[in-house]
Formats: C-alpha cells, sequence, structure tokens
C-alpha cells in the first residue's frame, strides 16, 4: 500500500461517489464493507456520514436494500444493491486520492451528484453539492396527541416502583404491569427510549433507515390522566408452542387522555418541519406500531390535535428556553441566569440560526 497520507471523505457528495463506486463495484454489500474498502484504499471517513451517503442513494432509487451474511460469523445483516447501473467498467486505482478524481470527473458521477443535490445555490454561491454532511439545522417541535385507545403499562411490579407509584396521585389499579412514574410529581413516564423506537419505526414508512432516528432529539413523555385508570387482563402466548399461559394484567390509561411529544428535528438531511408535522399527522393514527409501552402491536394509536414550533436551536435563547420547563429545581437559578444574558443580544450557537 501506498505512504500517501489518507485522504479525508468529509463532503456527502463524495463519499456518495465512493458508496455507489463500491455498492456496484462489490454488487451487494454492506455499509461496513463499503467503509473497509475505503479504508483499504487510502481514505478515511466517519461511518455516520457514509451511512448517510448510501441513505441519500437510496432514497433517489439508486440503491436497495438486500440481504447479506456476515464474514465469518454468517448472520444476517442489511447490504445493498444497485438498482440503477452508473458506472459500466469502474476504473481500476490503488488509493484514494486518484480514485475520486477519476470518478468525479465522469459524466456518470456528475449525473450522480446532480441527481443528489439538485446543484442548488445557496447563500454566497455555496453549492450543496459541496457543503459538509450533517444532519443539522436543527428544530425544536412539539406536537399534541390525544390517545385513540388504551395505552397499557409494561414494567414489572417491584418494591421501588410499588413505592412511587403509591405516593403518585395517578396510582391507577394494581396490575402485573404499570407504568413508570415520574417521583417529583407523580406523573405517568413513557421513556424517551419507546418514544424514540416508536419514531424509529414510523419512519420506514417514509424510507428513513434505522439510524436516522440517532440524529433525532426526543423528550419523555409525561402524561397526567385525566380519566381513571383500568385495569386489563390479557393472555400471555408461548411462542414456542403456541397457545396461552396464563393472563398478565395491565395498568392502563384510556382513550382520550391528551399527550404532548418533543422533537429535535434536523431540517438538513432529515425532513423540513412541514413534512415532518404532515407525516406526524398521517403516522401516528395508523401506526405500523403505537405508541403503549406494552402490547404497542394493538394499542397506542394517536391523533394529533396541536403543532407548534418552539424555534431553531441555534439560537442560544431558544435553546435554552426549550429545557428551562425539564431542569429540576436545583438548576433553575443557574439556567435563568444564564438565559438572562442573551435577553438583549442572542448567541448565534451555529451559522444560519433564525
Amino acid at each position: 500500500m501506498s505512504n500517501m497520507q489518507p485522504k479525508v471523505i468529509d463532503e456527502l457528495v463524495e463519499a456518495s461517489v465512493l458508496a455507489m463506486f463500491y455498492v456496484q463495484k462489490l454488487g451487494k454489500c454492506s455499509v461496513d464493507e463499503i467503509f473497509e474498502k475505503i479504508e483499504a484504499n487510502g481514505g478515511a471517513i466517519d461511518i455516520h456520514l457514509l451511512t448517510q451517503a448510501v441513505e441519500a442513494l437510496q432514497a433517489r432509487g439508486l440503491v436497495s436494500y438486500a440481504r447479506g451474511r456476515q464474514k465469518g460469523t454468517g448472520e444476517s445483516i442489511k447490504a445493498w444493491k444497485p438498482k440503477q447501473a452508473i458506472w459500466a467498467a469502474p476504473p481500476e486505482v490503488a488509493h484514494i486520492t486518484e480514485l475520486l478524481p477519476a470518478l468525479v470527473s465522469t459524466p456518470e458521477a456528475q449525473n450522480l451528484i446532480t441527481r443528489l443535490n439538485a446543484d442548488e445555490a445557496e447563500g454566497a454561491g455555496e453549492k450543496k453539492a459541496t457543503r459538509k454532511l450533517g444532519y443539522d439545522e436543527y428544530v425544536e417541535v412539539e406536537a399534541t396527541f390525544v390517545t385513540m385507545d388504551e395505552l397499557l403499562g409494561s414494567q414489572p411490579a417491584s418494591p421501588w416502583l410499588d413505592k412511587i407509584v403509591k405516593a403518585s396521585p395517578f396510582n391507577g389499579v394494581k396490575a402485573d404491569l404499570r407504568f413508570w412514574r415520574d417521583q417529583a410529581d407523580g406523573a405517568i413516564v413513557i421513556g424517551a427510549d419507546a418514544v424514540r423506537g416508536w419514531l424509529r419505526t414510523g419512519m420506514r414508512t417514509e424510507g428513513f433507515a434505522d439510524v436516522v432516528a440517532t440524529y433525532i432529539g426526543v423528550a419523555p413523555v409525561r402524561i397526567k390522566p385525566k380519566k381513571a385508570m383500568v385495569q386489563i387482563a390479557l393472555p400471555v402466548v408461548d411462542l414456542r408452542g403456541g397457545g396461552g399461559k396464563g393472563l398478565n394484567t395491565y395498568e392502563a390509561i384510556q382513550p382520550g387522555e391528551p399527550i404532548v411529544m418533543r422533537f429535535r428535528i434536523p431540517t438538513r438531511g432529515f425532513m423540513t418541519v412541514e413534512r415532518f408535522k404532515v407525516w406526524l399527522a398521517g403516522y401516528a393514527p395508523n401506526p405500523i406500531r403505537g405508541i403503549s409501552p406494552a402490547r404497542g402491536a394493538r394499542y397506542g394509536a394517536l391523533a394529533m390535535t396541536d403543532f407548534k414550533v418552539i424555534g431553531d436551536l441555534r439560537s442560544a435563547r431558544t435553546l435554552l428556553d426549550s429545557v428551562m420547563d425539564r431542569v429540576p429545581a436545583e438548576a433553575q437559578e443557574f439556567y435563568g441566569t444564564l438565559r438572562a444574558e442573551y435577553d438583549d443580544n442572542d448567541l448565534v450557537l451555529r451559522k444560519g440560526a433564525k
């Protein structure tokens, strides 16, 4: 191998051109295999950048999902295969610093770049094709829903959970599986991991890979039910032999309760705020899996009642305002003092803040 310094790939267009080249050259491969090829040929690239590059190709119909096998273990893995031929005869060169110019100068690559970025001029002549990748330009949004059916708890009973449930004004009913509670005010909590899982599953309907969910901020859902909670009993299914193994009882929230969700979405690399709002409103009533912590395949449909933009998170004011209602009492004074520093002159945390 050459002693040349590694070529750092930090732009989406270069990453996409290389990803398309290796998918076509290998016929079927995983992101990890593309990553290894780039490194073996003198390149250095962030795995998240490479993943986004492949997703960009998939979104434009250039590559598609395929099942592959992990070398050595034989495990099933997600792989990619070409949907369209781009390079009829890919160039054979040993180093990325030679390969990239050879690829980018071809008419095929120019067509690919145009399709990826629409060659849209921005600002002072900067082009999308040369912008550095990132899920960026984050905006905080808040969506309010009403439950269309029951939500079922999933936390097994324990002495600690029993204690905080007993102290909660929403102390529910006796059940094998219950909701977690916020110790501060007793509110029912659906954890951020469950909310992210719900969002991740739903985004597949828009053609986004699961990894995109790791770039979206979510807050735990806090519910203070207005209606009395109820107990629901459902059979436990033996997945090995079929049939039932008795009943589980669940603490359940009744239909018609309001739920508020907070998201931090990147409007660059993901969806616009308008598209996210429309998609969320259309997906929530008929989800692949509902927001119910337990039995989500059956329960947890939601209908949107309100949607608002909290603000652009590249602004210090907006960023701090967005968390003021979540920080504990011990931190309120510090956050209040910090926020007051920007009453007259806001701090732009990232270029382009509005």
